[in-house]
């Protein structure tokens, strides 16, 4: 069968979708945001040596990894990394959870719309289910997302053999 030159499908071109008289209109899927959508501003921090400040938010012993946040959306995305023995990821996802509540909880008192990504990757280079999670949040899929996992998986493996 040869192959018709000319117009290429657009796939950013509208398209309607007909619906005869005696049926109903099936429901369109709707767009994913991402919840850095909207906003401008964005700061980050690691912790790296004991020294991370939530800037300005709350006063609290507590260290996330990593923050994300912007004053301007006030917006807060917290970040907390472990790396267990695979067969402990679900107890180490219950426990980093539990623990960043509260401050999770003030955080949102004081007028921060916040999010707490507590992941998991294994000793040996499992990346456990929470890790899709966080990627989902931030809108990271495909070639980016199988990148971000597989980096972090050698990172993993890497560190566990020291």
């Amino acid at each position: 069968m040869e192959r018709k030159k000319g117009r290429r499908c657009n796939p950013q071109q509208h398209h309607i979708n007909f619906v005869k008289p005696d049926e109903a209109a099936k429901p369109q899927p709707t767009k994913k945001t991402s919840i850095l959508d909207g906003t401008t501003g964005w700061n980050l921090e690691v912790d790296l040596r004991k020294k991370l400040v939530l800037p300005g938010i709350v006063q609290t012993n507590l260290r996330p990894d990593i923050i994300r946040w912007s004053e301007t959306g006030k917006k807060l995305i917290m970040i907390e990394l472990t790396v267990p023995w695979e067969t402990r990821c679900e107890e180490a996802y219950e426990r980093k959870k539990a623990k960043y509540t509260e401050l999770v909880i003030e955080c949102r008192e004081r007028g921060y719309r916040t999010w707490l990504f507590p992941f998991e990757v294994g000793a040996r280079g499992f990346c456990s289910q929470s890790v899709c999670r966080l990627m989902a949040a931030i809108e990271t899929t495909g070639r980016d997302k199988r990148r971000t996992i597989q980096r972090l998986s050698q990172a993993a493996e890497r560190a566990s053999t020291f």
